[in-house]
């Protein structure tokens, strides 16, 4: 994979910084298009897509060996701040998620919903997406720019690929 100048430029388009509250260093570097089901950074290179922890990493850090992991240390996925990161064990990755409580009270390791701690919507919004879709046929975009969210989690809430638990 290529890291070059005009990657770096463009991966750090795709963020924008907010305070947090605890007292890690620095603010979030929150990513603010597409993500993965888990609310990690997604970022093409070359037509591939990578993680946008890992990449920033790799742009700020280093290299990442083979056995190891990028852990933040802020607790949120969608974090691209490379002072928020550092390598860790599978083990290591496992423990700081039961530390924050990431197993408890979740039926079969189900984080979905509300329940999940990076969800931008409650269930009375997923209700008034489809509501509004189906009433008004309002296009993804303009849902997306309503609600927060990207076109593509507007269009898995609509066919119920997402929030399936949502009446």
């Amino acid at each position: 994979m290529r890291l070059d100048e005009s990657v770096q430029e463009r991966f750090e388009s795709k963020f924008e910084s907010v305070n947090t509250v605890d007292d890690i260093k620095g603010d979030c570097w929150e990513w603010t298009c597409m993500t993965h089901s888990y609310g990690y950074g997604r970022f093409s290179i070359d037509s591939k897509w990578y993680l946008g922890h890992r990449i920033s990493y790799r742009l700020y850090k280093g290299e990442i060996p083979d056995d190891k992991y990028v852990l933040h240390k802020c607790h949120n996925a969608c974090c691209v701040n490379p002072e928020h990161l550092y390598l860790g064990s599978q083990k290591d990755n496992v423990q700081d998620a039961v530390s924050q409580g990431n197993f408890e009270d979740r039926k079969n390791g189900d984080v979905s919903g509300e329940i999940n701690g990076r969800s931008k919507l409650t269930k009375d919004d997923v209700r008034e997406i489809r509501k509004k879709y189906e009433e008004t046929n309002i296009s993804y975009s303009d849902l997306a720019e309503q609600y927060g969210i990207s076109f593509g989690t507007v269009g898995k809430i609509i066919r119920r690929e997402r929030w399936q638990h949502v009446d």
